[in-house]
């Protein structure tokens, strides 16, 4: 008899500990400490000739919007390159303004620059550090040309041969040592 009665104390203890548990409410976390991540905000004003600011950091893993002002009067763009990221942003006029994403995965150093022709030399150029882990591939070096995709001519033919004719698409980046002293930055 006694055994019976220690199991059933035993039982309405776990069942009171329980029901206090659960209508506590709390169990151990911090209200308010699980939020959603914020994209960080990366504001950058253009202007003859510097980027204001010209250095900034971010996490790797970390996607940011650029909010971008043209506060000069010519126009310019925003261009963020480096280990295989590319961003670029249209012209904006002297005065406007305009917003890009970019994704960091990548540790390491970014470059930012104005890249209309003639005004990264004047001084619109810097560099963002991405603070991580996670370096980038040498082979996703990004030399400041953008991947171009070459494509035959909408509706074009080959001559009828007996050869087995296809087109295949390659994406490539130029090597900076076998450009030399080639013209491009598209000017002259």
């Amino acid at each position: 008899m006694r055994n019976h009665k220690s199991v059933g104390v035993a039982a309405a203890l776990t069942i009171l500990s329980i029901f206090t548990f659960l209508i506590s409410g709390n169990h151990g976390i911090i209200p308010g400490s699980v939020q959603a991540q914020a994209t960080p905000q990366m504001n950058i004003a253009l202007q003859e000739w510097e980027l204001i600011p010209a250095a900034l950091s971010i996490s790797a893993g970390d996607t940011a919007t650029f909010n971008i002002s043209n506060t000069g009067r010519f126009g310019h763009a925003h261009e963020v390159s480096g280990n295989g990221t590319h961003g670029h942003s249209a012209t904006i006029c002297g005065g406007s303004t305009t917003t890009m994403t970019v994704g960091f995965e990548f540790s390491g150093t970014y470059r930012i620059l104005c890249p209309i022709p003639g005004h990264e030399g004047l001084g619109m150029v810097g560099e963002i550090t991405v603070d991580g882990s996670n370096p980038a591939r040498a082979s996703d070096a990004y030399i400041g040309i953008p991947l171009m995709r070459i494509s035959p001519k909408s509706g074009s033919t080959v001559p009828s041969t007996n050869l087995d004719v296809s087109v295949r698409f390659h994406d490539f980046t130029l090597n900076p040592d076998a450009i030399g002293s080639a013209n491009v930055t598209g000017e002259g």
